[in-house]
């Protein structure tokens, strides 16, 4: 069977998420699996990526008192996408995260070959918001969109809804990583309840093991490490303005001093550090990250809503605890009280104590480690996402045969 994998970039958490499911295909034997960027395989047949540029100008210029909680794609426009798919010769197409217009929605009928698509965000299911917080409008119709700012019923969000809702049934199987996402994409309205399946990305355990960290970053033997870190702050749905606030209050729950380690892009916000705290820059590799994580003490998500972030699944795959929300499907990954803390109140002061409360349950750090690892083992590895995977593409080849 030939399957290819489609997401718009190689970078990111989706085109991350998406290369891991062609390297565990590969490993469990697959031969003939592939994985496409949009951004440079397809750029040839795509010609030059105006889409991309341009899928943002319509909520700039309809809703210019817009306040979005996360990314927004309308992906209005044509692009060419299918028939470049099409001259892949594949037997069964694997899409991911197709937003800032690399997708028109009609386009999904033209790919000749059966189609899944892994759901990393809510996008596929919304009027164009990823994620939509606490709003449930996408389960009816959208429209009156909070994020657009908008008082209309037939606003941007509900044209782009009522698009998708003609056109997802093109889509064989929607894989949902997180039962949390699954959930809602099954509640939505949009997608069929019956074509979702929840199967959790999965992760080189080889590669993201436990290290110890502390000795090659020279941190005070006393000292409390707190890490967090993202591709891109940029967000307000990642939470990034909360820490200073939150390392401000953890000032006054604990002895020891605190040591905030940040890898990634610096968010805006540097000025609010705390002064001791260590700016380590984007992390190029497996044993880079696992050596940041193995001198932790805690790593700190202070998303509001995600999917399944992979990196707090790098994280258990590390032995590194982690304290963040109940807010998407961060609770399948960390058990309160066990492999970290998750916090019911959504604030910087609510995060403080969410690693207060660990700090006073938390064993000794060895087996810390073994808790977070063995959680890792029962439910992310390659071996267990790559056999799901499988399972899914012969219920749809056996489905496409009758």
């Amino acid at each position: 069977m030939n399957v290819v994998h489609v997401s718009l970039t190689v970078g990111g958490g989706a085109g991350i998420a998406a290369r891991r499911s062609v390297e565990a295909l590969r490993r469990h034997g697959m031969e003939e699996v592939a994985f496409v960027p949009v951004d440079r395989g397809l750029r040839n047949h795509l010609g030059q990526s105006w889409w991309s540029r341009v899928d943002g100008m319509a909520h700039k210029l309809l809703h210019p008192r817009r306040k979005l909680f996360t990314a927004w794609s309308n992906n209005l426009s044509p692009t060419g996408l299918a028939p470049a798919i099409n001259a892949l010769g594949a037997d069964l197409v694997h899409l991911h995260w197709l937003g800032y217009g690399a997708l028109h929605w009609k386009e999904l009928a033209r790919i000749e070959a059966p189609v899944v698509w892994t759901l990393h965000d809510a996008w596929a299911f919304t009027g164009g918001c990823h994620y939509p917080g606490p709003c449930t409008r996408f389960q009816e119709s959208c429209g009156k969109c909070p994020q657009l700012r908008s008082h209309r019923g037939q606003d941007l969000s509900w044209r782009n809804l009522r698009r998708k809702k003609r056109h997802v049934n093109a889509v064989a199987r929607w894989v949902a990583p997180s039962k949390w996402l699954g959930r809602i994409a099954a509640e939505s309205g949009t997608i069929p309840p019956e074509r979702v399946r929840v199967i959790p990305n999965g992760l080189d355990g080889d590669s993201y093991s436990p290290v110890d960290g502390r000795a090659a970053w020279k941190v005070p033997e006393n000292a409390l490490i707190l890490v967090a870190g993202a591709v891109d702050w940029a967000e307000p749905r990642k939470g990034a303005l909360l820490l200073p606030e939150m390392f401000r209050h953890l000032r006054t729950m604990t002895d020891r001093p605190c040591v905030p380690v940040i890898f990634g892009q610096p968010p805006r916000n540097v000025a609010a550090w705390p002064e001791e705290t260590r700016w380590v820059g984007p992390v190029g590799t497996p044993q880079g990250l696992a050596e940041i994580l193995g001198m932790a003490d805690l790593f700190v998500l202070p998303s509001l809503q995600d999917n399944l972030p992979n990196v707090v699944m790098e994280a258990l795959a590390c032995g590194c605890p982690t304290v963040g929300f109940d807010s998407g499907g961060l609770v399948e990954l960390v058990e309160s009280g066990q492999t970290g803390w998750v916090s019911a109140q959504r604030t910087a002061r609510g995060l403080a104590e969410a690693v207060s409360a660990w700090l006073k349950v938390a064993p000794r750090r060895e087996e810390v480690t073994q808790r977070c690892r063995s959680r890792f083992e029962s439910r992310y590895t390659l071996e267990r996402h790559a056999r799901a995977l499988v399972a899914l593409y012969d219920e749809v080849r056996a489905e496409n045969a009758t």
